[in-house]
């Protein structure tokens, strides 16, 4: 029996579709002698569950009821299709499970209001949704006809919403890394890095972010 993981811990699933990043979301609902059995993950920004290809490696992300993050690559053997139903991937060993630490900027699932604006101009501010976020970047959908470029400087108005109702606004610079083609003909993903981005707005995303860790294993409950 492990003594970091446990039946119920949320567990992010990260899959790569033509160079674009996709997480999808289970929860661990048994741990056998040799197998670990996941909810069939789903996509939270499209609602359909994952299709995986037997015997695929993926890159898997625990996030235990203590809010400590592992993270480890798995292989997906099969589903079952029984009274609930599962997929089955190989069991790691413990120390196969790296802790991941809280400093590092960890991008975690979550749709969160963004508006993009321009620098000079060059486009109409757009409203969008993340995919993740984190304390270092962010990653958003937009739609293709919007022409944005790689190193290309915007501001991103990012509307955080807290559990207690409390609102808070981070305006902040940030720079086009990365863009991806997303799931859908007309949008894509765009991967952004803070360049100018304060202390204090800092640790509200620090603070948000942790908090949508825990609302994801509070929302995993057994029936």
């Amino acid at each position: 029996m492990y003594s970091v993981l446990s039946i119920g811990d949320t567990v992010f699933i990260e899959d790569k579709i033509d160079d674009q990043i996709i997480y999808y979301k289970s929860r661990l609902v048994d741990i056998l002698d040799q197998q670990l059995h996941l909810d069939i993950p789903i996509n939270e920004m499209t609602g359909r569950n994952a299709i995986f290809t037997r015997n695929s490696t993926f890159k898997i992300l625990f996030l235990t009821k203590r809010l400590e993050l592992y993270t480890c690559n798995l292989t997906y053997i099969q589903s079952l299709h029984e009274t609930v139903p599962v997929m089955v991937f190989n069991k790691p060993n413990e120390n196969e499970l790296v802790k991941e630490q809280r400093r590092r900027f960890f991008r975690i699932p979550s749709t969160t209001e963004i508006t993009v604006l321009p620098i000079e101009g060059e486009f109409t501010p757009i409203k969008s949704l993340s995919q993740d976020i984190s304390a270092g970047g962010v990653a958003i959908h937009i739609p293709k006809s919007i022409p944005l470029q790689v190193n290309q400087n915007v501001v991103l108005l990012m509307n955080l919403q807290f559990e207690n109702s409390l609102k808070e606004e981070v305006k902040v610079e940030s720079t086009i890394v990365r863009i991806h083609d997303a799931e859908s003909n007309e949008m894509q993903l765009i991967s952004l890095m803070y360049s100018k981005l304060t202390s204090q707005d800092r640790q509200k995303i620090v603070k948000y972010t942790m908090e949508q860790q825990r609302l994801q294993i509070q929302s995993l409950k057994y029936d």
